[in-house]
């Protein structure tokens, strides 16, 4: 199946577990898979909003995923899920592709609050 084929069953996941328009869902496809092609190359930084509706900055990566399970890292066509080893927390995480927000570079990172600095 070529990218393009991929991008559109994922957007139409999306839009079918979100509700959000499918240009929105094709958005959100092409930034998982994006987000799925850098942590595989190292440590990402990313954001995306929780169920709960926070805002959550993780910093993850795939470089470990056969290590660990065993088998190579194959997003499934059927879910909207991107899994990720989070460095911070050191546990395995997953995120639905429809709450990512963005990937970041530097000048994107949530900074720390001003007043909590020494």
């Amino acid at each position: 199946m070529d990218f393009m084929n991929q991008l559109r069953i994922k957007a139409v996941i999306i839009k079918q577990e979100s509700g959000c328009s499918f240009s929105l869902a094709m958005e959100k496809a092409s930034l998982a898979f994006n987000l799925i092609e850098k942590l595989h190359a190292g440590n990402v930084t990313f954001q995306y909003q929780k169920e709960d509706g926070t805002l959550r900055e993780a910093e993850g990566t795939l470089c470990n995923y056969e290590y660990c399970f065993k088998r190579p890292y194959k997003p499934r066509h059927n879910t909207s899920f991107v899994v990720y080893y989070d460095v911070q927390r050191q546990a395995w995480r997953a995120c639905k592709a429809a709450n990512l927000i963005q990937i970041c570079t530097p000048e994107h990172a949530i900074q720390p609050k001003s007043d909590l600095l020494p």
